[in-house]
């Protein structure tokens, strides 16, 4: 799969073989990474796109959407945040659908200003 992005349409397009997506990146929930693999989670949509990107590169790339490290294998869309729990120890953000992503403790104050915007 090939990845693509257009920061001016604010746009990713994803290639298999000869089909092309076109995704909002405004879509995105939230994307982790299990070893080199980044599972990319889009609204409206069951499966995840698959990439071989490191998720720092796409951090990098998508900062300026508004989205957020919550921990070491995940990125979280805050757009998407529909607030922040506590659980035993962890801090716990939860997403619009429902998704709980567990939140590092040095991200928190961070993710709170976020959320207040």
């Amino acid at each position: 799969m090939i990845f693509d992005f257009n920061k001016q349409q604010g746009k990713i397009i994803f290639t298999t073989g000869h089909k092309k997506e076109w995704i909002k990146v405004k879509d995105i929930l939230y994307i982790t990474i299990d070893l080199t693999l980044s599972s990319v989670f889009v609204q409206y949509r069951t499966n995840p796109y698959y990439l071989a990107r490191q998720l720092v590169e796409l951090e990098a790339e998508l900062g300026d959407y508004g989205f957020f490290r919550a921990n070491k294998n995940t990125l979280v869309n805050g757009g998407f945040i529909k607030n922040l729990e506590k659980e035993n120890k962890n801090h716990i953000i939860r997403l619009q659908d429902g998704k709980r992503i567990i939140l590092l403790r040095r991200q928190y104050s961070k993710m709170r200003k976020i959320i207040k915007k």
